[in-house]
């Protein structure tokens, strides 16, 4: 890994896809968190070898888009911290994150994290097989 790259989690999490979004289940903070596509493809690709530049390459040629998609990845990147699915923090400083929360606020939520009940209260639902 080189040095400020985004590093995905993979340890105590449990992955699955649905429907074009993933599913992330840490089971260290007993949370559900569904990426949305394009958060999926930015988490997919922090394996410590692209950079923040990199990667908004990446993501604006998956999107077909002639310029970087740099809000996007910012905002996923941001996202994907907040939840604690990176190892590492980017190579973004708190000074220029804080200036870009005006941009990440206006870009649709790209982690939806999803409150699971404990084994118990699932049981209590009819038998903990549907809920």
């Amino acid at each position: 890994m080189r040095t400020n790259e985004p590093l995905a989690r993979s340890e105590g999490l449990l992955t699955e896809l649905v429907g074009g979004e993933l599913v992330v289940y840490d089971h260290r903070l007993k949370k559900a968190h569904r990426l949305s596509e394009t958060a999926a493809f930015v988490w997919q690709h922090c394996n410590g070898q692209h950079n923040i530049a990199e990667l908004e390459k990446l993501l604006a040629s998956k999107l077909g888009a002639s310029e970087p998609a740099r809000e996007i990845v910012e905002s996923a990147i941001e996202q994907l911290q907040k939840f604690h699915l990176l190892q590492q923090p980017d190579a973004m400083n708190r000074r220029a994150l804080v200036g870009r929360l005006a941009v990440a606020a206006s870009v649709s939520a790209l982690v939806t994290t999803i409150a699971l009940p404990t084994p118990a209260r699932a049981a209590s639902f009819g038998g903990g097989e549907d809920f």
